[in-house]
């Protein structure tokens, strides 16, 4: 028995050193995850570092890093072996400081530091010449005491409780030799900072091109955008006790691609005047979630993607977004009906979602572009839209959650024609239905297929195994299929073929 052991311990050390032998040859780096309250000791003979363990790893591959992340684990010395290090993520209350030898890490990319216990930053990380971002989260002592290099280009600050920014953000001009202070900026978050009352000079950086804004009140957020002039995406959320943007957020910013605006109770159109949309020749995408009093006179007619998630009612004038790739509209609970679709010749993408209201769909056959549909959780919807047959590009198609009262599924007949084009379907039931439609077998391409909420269904009719294109089967809340799908069940034969069988 000793000598087989031995031999087994041999053949796992060649597979060992083959697989080191190939990432070094290759240029990997191992990843080390480390959740721990214990001090790391570098110098014990490890080979990787998991879960409770003090396990590091030798010390020439611990140099070889590229990415360490770990949660309650005190540093000490030990940054000094991770010399090569790209990404570091520091977690957890028991991280109290970080060791001045952080500064060393010249290569370093990104840092995060998420600590309620830290109260400062050491002095070198403004050393850290490479770092492009920088995030500090829940750290709420540190700010003042911190300065990154000039050149960092990306920085988040999350739940600050203080009332004004640190010094350094809030001067422009270094007051040594007059340089602007992150002049290579290229975005910012701002989260949560509502007690906040002294803010930075934002529209004083050259290079800022995304800002997204959470959580504050309306006058913290007026002041930080008031001279923004250079921001190519804009993501604003729930902003307290403002009704409109601010009236000249968008004329100053005529470069804007992209806007999110989202979580905001008092917000009732995105300005004042009426002509909101003249300055905005470089919009492209829009998304509207979850702003219950908003109402939107028109939209650019030359925006690719509008996203309506919660809200009352539609943006008028989507007819002449003839440019659209992508529409989306979910969650609009008072939506009855959506105006005519057929100009939007270059649509791509439409998903039409959880509108408990909805009884009706337009006539789709002028979206002869159109390569994924869903029409999914509508329960008041009782059929599938007309012009479906017009559809010949069709790819992905997801449908069902409609009206419980339906004895059966809407039949597939409109989009036979898709029979050997059609790669992925979905079909959405409800508790009534025992069966998905026969249709199904015509379409000899299909690569994946999900149902769920067939409760109803107990057997999986016998063309199924004709499907030999089938490559993802995921079966979600079919109680009966479940069992008899099972591995020994009675109709697991008839899916045996699948190479991907997925069971809820």
């Amino acid at each position: 028995m000793a000598k087989k052991i031995k031999a087994v311990q041999e053949k796992l050390a060649e597979v060992n050193g083959l697989a080191n032998g190939l990432a070094n040859g290759f240029g990997l780096a191992r990843i080390l995850s480390v959740d721990s309250n214990v001090e790391i000791v570098p110098t014990r003979e490890t080979d990787s570092f998991l879960d409770h363990s003090e396990v590091v790893g030798r010390k020439n591959d611990v140099r070889r890093l590229r990415t360490f992340v770990s949660k309650n684990v005190v540093l000490g010395n030990t940054l000094l072996n991770f010399n090569c290090l790209r990404v570091l993520k520091l977690n957890g209350n028991s991280i109290k400081e970080l060791p001045s030898s952080v500064g060393l890490l010249i290569h370093l990319r990104l840092l995060s530091v998420a600590s309620l216990s830290i109260r400062a930053l050491p002095k070198s990380i403004t050393k850290l010449y490479n770092l492009q971002t920088l995030r500090i989260e829940g750290c709420r002592n540190v700010l003042e005491g911190l300065k990154p290099h000039r050149y960092l280009k990306s920085l988040a600050i999350d739940d600050f409780g203080g009332k004004k920014f640190p010094s350094w953000m809030l001067t422009s001009l270094d007051a040594w030799d007059g340089i602007l202070l992150f002049g290579n900026l290229i975005e910012i978050r701002f989260g949560n900072c509502r007690k906040c009352e002294v803010l930075p000079t934002l529209g004083l950086l050259p290079h800022l091109r995304k800002l997204h804004i959470r959580d504050m009140c309306s006058t913290t957020f007026e002041n930080i955008i008031s001279k923004l002039t250079t921001l190519t995406s804009l993501e604003v959320w729930n902003i307290s006790g403002l009704a409109c943007l601010p009236e000249k957020l968008l004329q100053n910013n005529a470069s804007l691609m992209s806007l999110t605006i989202g979580g905001w109770a008092d917000l009732e159109s995105i300005v004042s005047h009426e002509d909101v949309w003249a300055f905005c020749t470089s919009l492209r995408s829009l998304k509207i979630k979850v702003c219950w009093k908003l109402q939107i006179q028109g939209v650019p007619s030359h925006l690719q993607r509008l996203e309506i998630n919660g809200c009352v009612i539609l943006p008028t004038g989507l007819q002449s977004c003839t440019s659209l790739t992508l529409l989306e509209i979910q969650r609009c609970d008072k939506l009855k009906s959506i105006p005519n679709l057929g100009q939007l010749h270059s649509l791509t993408q439409l998903k039409i979602r959880y509108c408990d209201n909805l009884i009706s769909i337009p006539d789709l056959r002028g979206l002869h572009s159109l390569i994924e549909l869903q029409i999914c959780h509508c329960p008041k919807l009782t059929s599938l839209p007309e012009g479906l047959e017009s559809l010949t590009r069709l790819k992905t198609l997801a449908i069902g959650k409609f009206c419980k009262e339906l004895d059966d599924f809407p039949s597939l007949v409109s989009i036979e024609h898709l029979h050997a084009s059609l790669q992925h379907l979905e079909l959405r039931g409800w508790p009534k239905l025992k069966s998905i439609p026969d249709n199904i077998q015509v379409f000899t391409a299909l690569k994946s297929l999900f149902i769920s909420h067939f409760e109803g269904m107990e057997t999986w009719p016998e063309w199924l195994t004709k499907l030999s294109s089938l490559q993802i089967l995921e079966i979600f809340r079919c109680s009966k299929l479940k069992e008899c799908c099972a591995i020994g069940g009675k109709e697991r034969y008839k899916i045996a073929h699948i190479p991907d069988i997925r069971i809820y």
